[in-house]
């Protein structure tokens, strides 16, 4: 499979409601790949951060089961909108939404982000990728307005200066610590940027780095 297709079935999935454990994994066939929740500890400050208000449209990479999307529709009247690769995951972010009531400021489609049409109005933006999945969003990423807030959990934005980043203590067992990094638009890569030695991720700067806008001087 796809590295970064299999990686989008990676992300946290996490829910509004506290009915469900979710520091258990989603029941599903045991062939696919895992999948990993992210504490709503982390989804609070995410979003923060962002200070958003009822006039923001929140896009997240990698939706999960949608608890970004709906935290921010539930608690601070945003329009959102998801994606993410696994259709169960889809199916299971609409009836999300649906229970905590905000159907209608959400959306959820299911596609792979690098063939979808991104909506380039968003004014926050979240995801949960690997540092490779994050450098090829930065041309899409660099496309958006100025002053768009965007959040990652977990993993920097290659060659981009994070504004703040900060370590949570999670309380949760499978991931009982957390970074999260946060940037503004325009995300400016760093001319002398280059992908740190033995890259775990194979961040292939040279097939994406005519894609980039460079801080004055690149």
């Amino acid at each position: 499979m796809n590295r970064s297709l299999a990686f989008l079935g990676l992300l946290c999935l996490v829910s509004c409601s506290s009915e469900y454990d979710y520091s258990k994994p989603l029941d599903r066939d045991p062939r696919e790949v895992p999948f990993v929740t992210t504490p709503q500890v982390i989804v609070d400050r995410m979003l923060e951060w962002c200070e958003p208000n009822s006039d923001d449209y929140v896009l997240d990479l990698g939706c999960g089961d949608g608890r970004i999307i709906i935290t921010a529709a539930k608690k601070y009247g945003c329009r959102g909108i998801g994606y993410d690769i696994d259709p169960k995951l889809i199916n299971l972010c609409r009836k999300n939404a649906k229970r905590e009531g905000v159907e209608d400021l959400v959306e959820f489609v299911q596609q792979d982000i690098y063939e979808a049409e991104l909506p380039t109005d968003a004014t926050i933006v979240t995801m949960y990728l690997y540092p490779n999945m994050n450098l090829r969003l930065m041309p899409f990423l660099q496309t958006l307005k100025d002053g768009v807030r965007v959040v990652s959990h977990r993993w920097e934005m290659p060659g981009v200066p994070e504004l703040k980043k900060e370590k949570l203590t999670t309380g949760v067992k499978l991931l009982p610590e957390a970074d999260i990094y946060f940037f503004k638009t325009p995300m400016l890569v760093d001319p002398n940027w280059v992908p740190p030695p033995n890259e775990p991720e194979e961040v292939d700067f040279n097939k994406i780095k005519d894609k980039l806008k460079f801080f004055p001087g690149g």
